[in-house]
Formats: structure tokens, sequence, C-alpha cells
């Protein structure tokens, strides 16, 4: 019997592993990315490095795995997720899962997002980069309030 790990439970383990910090935006046909001050739109070869990441907690996990015999058919079963091929398949599937609506980002046009934080244009308030805010765009520049750098 083949007991295969299938490109479905590997997308739900990327899914769960990625949900944060991931997210693909069908309309732009694009992952996004967050990188800490901005999502960063089209970044291909870091989302196969997080799926990479995640097959290879499959061969980890098998690793754990006491009975010899048992634990060598699953390292194989892990190892057959590894190939260039399975990695996009698992990408495909995650898509939908992990789908991210255009109309999210860069939605508010009263904030500025810069390299020292985000300030709501309204307000004159500065705070500290938001996932939530979902801003694409970092203006280059840092921004000095009261002589101090913001």
């Amino acid at each position: 019997m083949d007991d295969s790990i299938t490109d479905i439970e590997a997308a739900d383990a990327f899914v769960q592993d990625h949900s944060d910090d991931a997210g693909y935006v069908e309309a732009w046909g694009k992952w996004v990315i967050w990188k800490g001050e901005r999502w960063a739109v089209g970044q291909t070869a870091e989302i196969e490095s997080k799926a990479e990441s995640t097959v290879r907690k499959f061969e980890y996990e098998a690793n754990l795995i006491p009975k010899p015999d048992e634990r060598k058919q699953a390292i194989r079963r892990a190892r057959r997720l590894q190939s260039d091929s399975r990695i996009r398949a698992i990408l495909n599937r995650a898509k939908a899962r992990i789908a991210a609506p255009s109309d999210t980002f860069d939605k508010n046009p009263w904030l500025l997002n810069t390299y020292t934080g985000t300030v709501d244009l309204e307000t004159g308030s500065l705070h500290n980069h938001r996932r939530e805010d979902y801003l694409t765009q970092i203006a280059l520049f840092f921004l000095f309030l009261n002589g101090v750098t913001a």
C-alpha cells in the first residue's frame, strides 16, 4: 500500500506554518510575504524556501520514529516531497488556502509607510509596522520627530 504524503497534506502543513507571513493574491498572480515593515510582492524564491522548510519537517519527524523499518519508509515518503515538481504542486494547492484579496493591500490612503514606522497622515501619529495595515510600499526616507529619528 502506498501511504505517501499527499500534496494536499503538505499544502495544509505549509499553510499552518506560514499563513501569518505569506499569502497568494490571485488577481496579481503573485505571492506576498511579510518582511517586517511591509508586504513584499512577487517573492517566488522566498516562498519556495518556506515550502522547502515545511517539507523538511516531514523528514525530521520521520527520523524520530523508533522502529528502523518504519523510520526508513517514512523518510523515503518525506523525501519524495522535496522535488521541484512536488514543491510547485504543494504551493499550487496552498494558493486557495492562503488567498489574500488584492483589495486588502494599500487600502488606506492615509497611511504612509516609512522605514522607521507607519505614519497616520490624519492624526500625525507614528506607529510600528503592522501586518494588518497591509502596506506593500515603503517611502525611502526616515522620519525625524522633535530632533529624534523615529
